[in-house]
This record gives structure tokens, C-alpha cells and sequence, in this order.
């Protein structure tokens, strides 16, 4: 009496042979062009084999190979699970691994398979075959299973499917071994790099933790590995210069919208890949009497990421943002993480600063305990904070500070000339000229002005006078410390309200009084963009905010001595 499932086989081969046949009909159609510089050389016809890079062909190819795994399920062979399931292969594109309870049935799947992708027109890569039989628990060595191809030998001592070291079962610490080894080579490979501090970032994120993610979910992760290679991490990004060591760890974490640096943290990516793949098995175990035996060898509830408090929350670490949550727009203040492109190491400086990580000499005298006078060593007289350092400093008032404001005054004034097609200076350290002048506009550098009635303020940074519309805009930048810009934006309306009223008497001219006020660790105003909008050219938010930035970056490595990396 015939055996069902090999009547049902014979159907599916009968569907495949008909499937063969429509592709057969459709390679007909099927060319490609040689081409040698850019010319055409012949062109040549794909007479079998499955078209490579048309969007169709992963699909025509599952199509060929899916009958193989109903056929196997027909065959009955499999190994029984505890449940009673019966599992006996699994199956991804090309790679399959077959299963059954003794070595007949093994010989019988692989002749099976081995018959089927003969039909399909595939064959075995003996090379990377290979065949463990066990009994009891322990591996039985045979002379192999004979093909007519060759012999496929019985594994020495391990194998790879899907990239997962395995023998009786996963190897899970030859598995977290190598991956952890890889993963940690190409953060090195990242930090070499020319990139800069966000894409350094997203490379690490994209192309090193993917070697992580791949078996989390499948082998099991300790918490102390998995916080030993965070922590190794951390430790490579401090060398390479990329995160100062005393800086906060929760802000390297957070995204760089909310002001962090957006680096992807081991144990976020383990624990996410992992409750990914135990939620997929909870859905389908009702249905599935494998996964559901699956499910309940695991006898453990998923592990989430415990609630902490956050970077701003830190007395510390959060000191800056809370400060300037009052006064400032937060997210056009971060906004420089993501777009002003700077080197991972001027990235950490400024976070550091923001922290107040770096060791000034309040911080060594009031936290560290290290040192008993706080004073700044420069003017000896105010406590050496990062505050004072960047912006309240009267030794570095004179230069220091000027150059950082000329640096910002400069974008604005380029941008200007750009405008009204004046001649720009050759370089952003070149002095402006006092005047410029063509037939359409006149433009004044920290030119003081005559006026008949006496004015106090009367040297603005820069003043525009367009003669066309017969308007004059008077521009002042300032860079204070980060919780006064709101006041100093107000104190810079007000102090050229008097100017602004002698220059539309005696020039005939509708003035306007601009404030470009930035802070000196990046914090911008709510109304920065309004004010950048009424002054000729196009001047954004971000190319002032770089620019001010990488002032105080050089303020602080000059003035705290500080190690090449930053």
C-alpha cells in the first residue's frame, strides 16, 4: 500500500516542474550587457540560474525552494519534542539544517534534499556540509553519508548555521566571544576614522552593534559581559578623544535631539533584539507546537531596562540644562549636536563644560577636595568656574573673548557683503574693513558713528544702510554666559534705542536694532532665528552657534592646559 506523503511529494514536484517551466519561459527574456569604459561590448543571454539584482528574483527563488521544506514535513522524519511537536529542518534561502531521530531517517532527509535541488537545478557545497549523529547526549562518529557527488563527513567538532556556532546545542560563549571581539574591532576601526563626532556615532550604531544584535535574542547575554563591553566602550571612546571620562554616561546614550550624543548603549541593543524575538514567540507559540515547547524552556520573563533618572536630573550633570530651560529655546540650543558637523572631541569638550566635568578649580576645591583655593588662575579673583571661564573672565575679556565675537560678528558680516555683492574678507581671520561701500548698500564695521545729539552707544558692531529701500540695520553680537542671553538679547534693544533714533533723523532711514546674542556653550534664544531674518543675507542659526562653540572650545584648551584629545 503507497504512502501518503509520497503521493502528496509527488504533487509538489509535479507543481515545481511547472513552476521550472514558467521561469524557463520567462529566462528567455533575460539579458545583460557587457560593457568595458562605459561602452558596450556584447550582449549576453541568462540561460539558467536565477537573475542576481532584479527585484524579482529573491521571490522567484523562495517560490523554487519553499516545496522542499513541505516535502520534508511530509516525509514524517523529525525529531519529537516533549510536547509532542516534531521538528525536522529549519530553512533560510539556501541554508537548511536537518533533523531526525536516528541515522536512517538523517541519510533518508539528506538523499531527499539532495534529489530535490538537483531537480531545481542547485547542488551541495559538500565543503560546507556536514553530519552529527548523537546518542545519549554524547557524538557518535560514522564514516559519513555517500552522494553521488562525494561524501558529506561527520563534523569534528562544532558547526556554523547562520552564523551561530553550535554542536549539541548553541555555543553561547564562543558565540558572545567572537562577537563581543568583532564588535569592540570595528568601534576602534569607527574611532580611527576622519568622521565626525554624529556620524562616528551612527557608523558605531550601524555597523558595530549589528555584530551584537545579530545572536542577542538566540544565546543568552549576562549582565556583568554585556556591562564589561559597555564599559570597554566608553574606555575606547575616552582614548580615541570622544568622551571625556568624568562626563555623563547617561547623556552619551541620549539622542541628540534632546542633547546627548545618540550612541546606542550593548545592553539597550541586546535587551531590544531580545524582546523582539520573545514577543514574536509569545504571538505565534498558540499556533505553533514547536515555538511553543520553545517558550516554555525559557521559564523566564523578558528583562527591561530599568527606569533610571535622567542626564538632566543629575545635581551636577543637569546643572546647564536647567539653568538655561528658562531662557532659552532647548531644542534650537542642542540643535548643534546634529548639525554643525564638529569632531567628536570638540563634541565631548563642550558637553563636558556643560557638565561641569572638566576640572576647573572650583570643581577640584568643591567636589574633588583636591585643592583649598577655588580662585581662577588667571585674575585671581572670582571662582574658577566653566561659567567664568567662557564669559566671565576680565583676563580674557581683552582677547580671548573679542576673538570668539569677531569670529560670530564675521558670519554675519560675510553673509552682508554676499548680499549686496561687496568684496568679502579673503579669510575669517582677516579685520574687516571700517567701510564698504558700492551704489546699493554701505556697510560699517565697529565703526564709531557722529551723531548731533550725544549717544553713549554708538559703535555697533555692524550697521547695514541700504540705499535702495532706504533702511539702515544696526547689528550687535554679544556672547555671554548661557543663563544671561534672554537679559543681554533685552540689554542690547535697549542700548541702541538712542542710536537707532539719531540715525533715522539724520540719515532719512528706517532703522532696526538686531541682537545676535548666543551663548558662550551654545544656548540660543527663542527669537535668535527671528532676529538673523531681519538682517540682509542668509545667516543661520546653526553657522553662528558653530562658530561661538568653537570659540569657547579654544578658550577652554587654552586656559585649562588641557590633554591633546580635547
Amino acid at each position: 500500500m503507497p504512502h501518503t506523503w509520497i503521493t502528496e511529494c509527488l504533487e509538489l514536484y509535479n507543481i515545481n516542474r511547472t513552476l521550472r517551466a514558467f521561469i524557463a519561459n520567462s529566462m528567455r527574456l533575460w539579458r545583460t550587457t557587457l560593457e568595458a569604459n562605459g561602452k558596450p561590448l556584447a550582449q549576453v543571454s541568462i540561460k539558467c540560474g536565477i537573475y542576481q539584482g532584479d527585484a524579482l528574483s529573491p521571490l522567484l527563488f523562495c517560490i523554487g525552494l519553499n516545496p522542499l521544506s513541505q516535502i520534508i514535513n511530509k516525509t514524517g522524519y523529525g525529531y519529537r519534542l516533549r510536547n509532542g511537536a516534531t521538528i525536522s529542518h529549519l530553512l533560510y534561502m539556501d541554508d537548511i539544517k536537518l533533523y531526525a531521530k536516528s541515522e536512517r531517517d538523517i541519510n533518508s532527509l539528506i538523499h531527499t534534499t539532495r534529489i530535490y535541488s538537483s531537480d531545481i537545478g542547485m547542488s551541495f557545497g559538500l565543503e560546507k556540509c556536514g553530519r552529527m549523529v548523537t546518542k545519549r547526549g554524547k557524538v557518535i562518529h560514522t564514516e559519513g553519508v555517500s552522494l553521488p557527488e562525494g561524501t558529506i563527513a561527520d563534523i569534528e567538532d562544532n558547526y556554523k548555521y547562520l552564523g551561530i556556532p553550535q554542536a549539541n546545542g548553541n555555543l553561547e560563549q564562543a558565540t558572545r566571544n567572537a562577537a563581543t571581539a568583532k564588535y569592540l574591532q570595528r568601534v576602534r576601526q569607527v574611532l580611527r576614522s576622519q568622521l565626525n563626532g554624529k556620524n562616528k556615532s551612527r557608523a558605531i550604531n550601524s555597523y558595530a552593534l549589528p555584530v551584537i544584535r545579530y545572536p542577542a535574542g538566540i544565546i543568552r547575554w549576562p549582565k556583568e559581559e554585556i556591562q564589561t563591553t559597555d564599559v570597554k566602550t566608553r574606555k575606547l571612546l575616552t582614548m580615541h578623544g570622544g568622551f571625556h571620562p568624568k562626563s555623563s554616561t547617561l547623556r552619551l546614550y541620549a539622542s541628540r535631539k534632546e542633547g546627548g550624543r545618540g550612541l546606542v548603549s550593548v545592553r539597550a541593543t541586546i535587551q531590544d533584539e531580545t524582546s523582539k524575538i520573545h514577543k514574536y514567540i509569545k504571538d505565534k507559540a498558540p499556533t505553533d507546537d514547536v515555538l511553543s515547547e520553545c517558550l516554555r524552556q525559557w521559564r523566564t520573563e523578558d528583562e527591561m531596562l530599568e527606569e533610571g533618572p535622567s542626564w538632566e536630573d543629575k545635581p551636577l550633570h543637569g546643572m546647564y540644562h536647567r539653568n538655561i530651560t528658562e531662557v532659552a529655546d532647548l531644542n534650537k540650543s542642542y540643535q548643534w549636536l546634529e548639525r554643525a558637523g564638529l569632531k567628536d572631541s570638540t563634541e565631548a569638550l563642550i558637553l563636558a563644560a556643560q557638565e561641569q566635568a572638566l576640572s576647573t578649580r572650583a570643581i577640584e576645591a568643591q567636589i574633588y577636595h583636591t585643592r583649598q583655593d577655588p580662585r581662577c588662575r588667571l585674575c585671581k579673583e572670582a571662582p574658577e568656574t566653566v561659567q567664568h571661564i567662557t564669559a566671565g573672565c576680565k583676563m580674557l575679556a581683552g582677547k580671548a573673548y573679542m576673538e570668539r565675537h569677531n569670529q560670530v560678528a564675521g558670519i554675519v558680516y560675510r553673509n552682508i557683503c554676499a548680499e549686496y555683492g561687496l568684496e568679502t574678507p579673503r579669510s575669517k581671520w582677516e579685520t574687516p574693513p571700517k567701510v564698504v561701500e558700492n551704489e546699493r548698500a554701505k556697510i560699517l564695521w565697529d565703526f564709531q558713528i557722529q551723531t548731533d545729539r550725544m549717544v553713549m552707544a554708538n559703535q555697533p558692531d555692524i550697521v547695514v544702510v541700504d540705499k535702495e529701500q532706504r533702511k539702515a540695520v544696526v547689528v550687535d553680537v554679544a556672547i555671554p554666559s548661557d543663563g544671561n542671553i534672554r537679559k543681554k538679547e533685552h540689554e542690547k534693544l535697549e542700548k541702541y534705542q538712542g542710536l537707532r533714533g539719531e540715525l533715522e533723523k539724520a540719515w532719512k532711514v528706517k532703522a532696526t536694532v538686531v541682537p545676535v546674542v548666543i551663548g558662550a556653550l551654545g544656548a540660543v534664544t527663542p527669537k535668535l532665528e527671528e532676529w538673523l531674518r531681519q538682517i540682509p543675507g542668509k545667516t543661520s542659526e546653526i553657522s553662528v552657534q558653530k562658530s561661538a562653540i568653537l570659540g569657547t572650545a579654544r578658550i577652554l584648551r587654552r586656559t585649562l592646559k588641557l590633554p591633546g584629545l580635547w
